[in-house]
């Protein structure tokens, strides 16, 4: 008689039998794993795993959330593992069993096999909203009926076994072995042999390094799904939530490491960074990220400092036995690594397969490297980088033409019409008139002189204790602008060897370029408060022009406007806060060479050029 799988309440029942098709070491398998239990009252639990791994598997679980592996010799050179993984359906279902004080079975065939490919399924995440049983059915087609597939005809023999002695039964297995399960136990088939026990097998604590390898989830996300596992919650676990408070613990690390306010990560970068990482998802076919994607939106939108920090707390679990309770190993998904050796091992249970990809990322040079550099660096010969050098004297220009506008603006006359249209309609003054059915106009003077001077005021910085590298740069060509600025110590950053990286505090540009005094020594600008009122003044002086655009957080103090009027200059205030904080920060930056010739390979060490 050919028995049918019945779906009741989105679970799959054979018989007496709640199946529970599972992939190995995926979280969103044993979230279904715990809600059909919880509300489910079973007997029994059957794990498609072979009884020898009984003993060091319950080991292994008492020792959670400690992160431990199991390693078979099954013949000589062939060894296989198993995770104790939290994210695994089996080890949830076996941890569930236990604190209930039901019996569990383990009904795998004990096999000397080669590894079973990786699985190549749908996005399991899907399950969340359209149930296991419809994602089961949608892959069920996957996997073909396997006649020879000894292992599913001895656990169909099993569980027709536990169908009589157990009321209702969990049994949680791998997804591969369904059809074949389900074809041998219908066809009744006679008790099968079980095979011979592995030569030795052995648990072992695994090394923090290769958790990312082993594990079927992102080493971090792990420990959400654990930490709120250990909680009095009734909050579930999302995952699409779990790769966001990775995310933000990423940017937190990142501003402790780069306390400066040129390195703030908004939340709108999070949020832009996000979207990214769901479209480079999208195009893989998957709907949630693995840490490729992370890493590839994230250098997209932060740069290559934050990817780095994400690969930092991606790999990051923080449980560790530090009582060396087992041994400890190195091991990749292929190899278990010894000092002088290594061995292959395969999985015992197949996971979702994965796509090795090659990424670009500068590592940060440790304190040993930037010590070595700094000792060699030769302080009379100093240069900039012409792509920085560019981009801010382009950026110099657009202020000036936009301080002249506003100029400009500052001295528009409006009049009713009368008999010409002049400069053009006033088109805010003709809405506000409209009801009185009037039109105006406006009048735009023609400004004369330009813009001889531009000053940023990233940071004031009263104390001068910040910014501790003051110079004065003279222009190298014609359409360069004579530098004088305030920054960071470009010692104390070092990105590469004779090149060092800079933030301004404030920075003056005076176009033409021309010979000036060194603003720093200058005795004529000691009546400044502090670094960027001389800044402005050393501006006003040496500007050629009538016009000196000022760009900073807020405007001239009286001291400054009245140093303007006796140089019979104008100042043009441009609130910073009107410019991106993604522009700001690209300005803001800057590196110096020790030599010109450092230029040739400077690329090497700088990023973003």
């Amino acid at each position: 008689m050919r028995k049918r799988i019945l779906v009741k309440e989105g679970r799959l029942w054979l018989d007496n039998i709640c199946l529970m098709p599972i992939i190995s070491g995926r979280v969103s398998f044993v979230q279904e794993v715990k809600e059909t239990f919880l509300n489910t009252p079973f007997d029994c639990i059957a794990i498609g795993l072979p009884s020898s791994f009984l003993s060091s598997i319950l080991q292994g679980i008492r020792t959670l959330p400690y992160i431990s592996i199991i390693i078979s010799k099954e013949e000589e050179d062939i060894y296989s593992y198993l995770p104790v993984d939290p994210c695994d359906g089996m080890i949830e279902a076996i941890r569930l069993g236990k604190e209930d004080g039901l019996p569990i079975r383990f009904i795998d065939r004990e096999m000397k096999r080669l590894p079973v490919s990786d699985l190549i399924l749908p996005d399991e995440y899907a399950i969340r909203r359209i149930g296991l049983s419809t994602y089961i059915q949608s892959i069920f087609q996957a996997f073909p009926i396997q006649k020879k597939d000894i292992q599913a005809r001895f656990m169909a023999s099993m569980l027709q076994g536990l169908s009589f002695e157990y009321r209702k039964i969990l049994f949680v297995f791998s997804v591969h072995h369904l059809p074949s399960i389900l074809n041998f136990y219908e066809n009744e088939y006679a008790d099968v042999p079980n095979g011979r026990r592995p030569d030795k097998i052995g648990l072992y604590s695994v090394h923090p390094d290769s958790l990312y390898l082993v594990l079927g989830e992102i080493p971090y996300l792990t420990y959400l799904y654990e930490r709120l596992k250990g909680t009095i919650s009734f909050e579930e676990f999302e995952k699409t939530d779990a790769v966001k408070r990775l995310l933000l613990k990423a940017r937190d690390e990142y501003h402790k490491e780069f306390s400066e306010e040129i390195y703030h990560v908004s939340l709108q970068d999070i949020q832009t960074a996000i979207q990214f990482i769901r479209n480079l998802s999208l195009l893989k076919k998957r709907l949630t990220p693995d840490l490729y994607e992370l890493v590839v939106g994230t250098k997209g939108v932060m740069g290559n400092d934050f990817a780095l920090k994400v690969i930092e707390i991606a790999k990051f679990y923080p449980y560790l036995d530090i009582t060396a309770q087992f041994p400890t190993i190195k091991m990749t998904d292929r190899y278990v690594l010894r000092e002088k050796s290594s061995y292959p091992v395969h999985r015992k249970v197949p996971t979702l397969s994965k796509m090795w990809k090659r990424i670009h990322l500068e590592k940060r040079p440790d304190k040993q490297q930037k010590q070595k550099w700094r000792t060699a660096w030769n302080p009379c010969s100093v240069c900039s980088w012409p792509p920085e050098d560019e981009i801010i004297e382009n950026f110099c220009g657009y202020i000036r033409k936009r301080a002249l506008k506003l100029v400009g603006i500052s001295q528009v006359r409006v009049e009713e019409f009368q008999s010409t249209l002049k400069d053009g309609i006033h088109l805010r003054e003709t809405m506000r008139n409209w009801h009185l059915g009037k039109i105006y106009v406006k009048e735009e003077p023609q400004i004369r002189g330009e813009v001889g001077a531009v000053i940023f005021i990233f940071d004031e910085d009263p104390d001068g204790e910040k910014y501790t590298y003051k110079l004065t740069w003279h222009a190298e060509h014609q359409n360069e602008s004579t530098l004088a600025f305030y920054a960071t110590d470009f010692k104390e950053d070092l990105v590469g060897p004779s090149m060092g990286r800079s933030f301004y505090g404030g920075a003056l540009f005076i176009y033409p370029p021309q010979f000036i005094h060194d603003v720093w020594t200058d005795p004529s600008f000691d009546f400044a408060s502090d670094n960027a009122e001389r800044l402005m003044m050393a501006g006003l002086y040496y500007s050629q022009e009538r016009y000196v655009a000022v760009v900073a957080k807020k405007r001239p103090s009286l001291f400054i406007k009245a140093y303007a009027r006796t140089q019979q200059k104008r100042p043009i205030f441009i609130p910073l806060s009107s410019f991106s904080h993604k522009t700001l920060q690209k300005l803001r930056y800057f590196h110096v060479l020790n030599g010109k010739y450092v230029r040739s390979w400077a690329s090497q060490f700088i990023r973003g050029y």
